[in-house]
């Protein structure tokens, strides 16, 4: 895994209902290497979490396919992350 700049951020999602938290990273993964050819994840026994790999060039507009096709639930966080990439695309830094 490589360094980046983004570093990481502990966040409540729900802060007004409950006590559950998020740490949110980000990281760059070489998904050529052999090491990450067939990850595997090491969830807790009631945890059922799927992994999907969507391009970020165009994030967006692949996420809101993928939900429309798979008839999934999509966390909160992700659609966040997708809208933020999409409005720095549309009004990007002067």
């Amino acid at each position: 895994m490589a360094e980046t700049d983004f570093g990481s951020c502990f966040t409540c999602t729900d802060p007004w209902k409950s006590d559950d938290n998020t740490t949110v990273f980000m990281a760059e993964v070489d998904l050529d290497a052999e090491v990450n050819a067939h990850p595997e994840q090491n969830l807790e026994g009631d945890e059922n979490i799927k992994v999907f790999m969507l391009p970020l060039d165009n994030f967006f507009e692949e996420l809101k396919k993928f939900v429309a096709e798979k008839h999934c639930l999509l966390d909160g966080t992700v659609w966040m992350f997708a809208l933020g990439m999409q409005f720095a695309k549309r009004f990007p830094a002067k």
